[in-house]
């Protein structure tokens, strides 16, 4: 045995076909080395027939990594498929489309196959990593788009603060509006022009 991964085409398969092999191959000692390839062997392949969620369907049902054999005549199609979850790509490359031969009419030569992996490749970058919050490239943006509580008109020292004496404008860089419940019916400790935008010191 080789130790190598098994890449294993889906191509021109029935569904009965693809579980019972992928199954034997997983009561072997190949599992842990199975990559699945979706393929629609069509050639060239009809974009609309390309049937990319086939790749998260393999992927979910299997539990293997899966990749895209790709006959398309397109250079997108491997960063869409990327972007379903392909984690290998296949592409057929040829320095002459115009050769005579089978596969050199749906094949990419070289210029092309350039563009194909490059898009690929940002396509790859572009799912990121994920993760959920406020990036540090949006730090700006979240504080010139967001709003702060501000005085509505001049409010004099001592005044019990209510909804209509407050305001919501731009920047967001002092107290959110969701603060707004609990500076109504708090006391002003200082007089604070109209427009100000308010700090948790200036009010008890």
């Amino acid at each position: 045995a080789t130790g190598l991964p098994i890449l294993l085409s889906t191509g021109a398969s029935t569904e009965e076909e693809i579980v019972d092999t992928v199954q034997r191959l997983q009561h072997s000692t190949a599992r842990d080395r199975l990559v699945l390839l979706h393929c629609i062997s069509c050639y060239p392949t009809p974009i609309e027939r390309i049937n990319l969620r086939a790749i998260s369907t393999l992927a979910e049902r299997f539990g293997v990594p899966v990749g895209l054999s790709d006959h398309t005549l397109s250079t997108h199609t491997g960063g869409w498929a990327v972007a379903a979850g392909a984690c290998l790509l296949e592409k057929h490359f040829t320095l002459d489309p115009n050769r005579k031969g089978p596969d050199h009419a749906m094949s990419l030569p070289p210029d092309r196959m350039a563009e194909y992996i490059a898009r690929a490749r940002q396509a790859q970058r572009a799912l990121g990593t994920g993760t959920l919050g406020m990036k540090p490239e949006e730090k700006e943006v979240r504080y010139a788009a967001r709003r702060s509580i501000v005085a509505a008109a001049d409010i004099p020292a001592g005044a019990v603060l209510t909804q209509s004496m407050l305001a919501l404008k731009r920047p967001g860089t002092g107290l959110p509006p969701t603060a707004l419940d609990h500076l109504t019916g708090r006391q002003t400790t200082v007089s604070i022009p109209r427009d100000t935008i308010l700090t948790w010191d200036m009010v008890r």
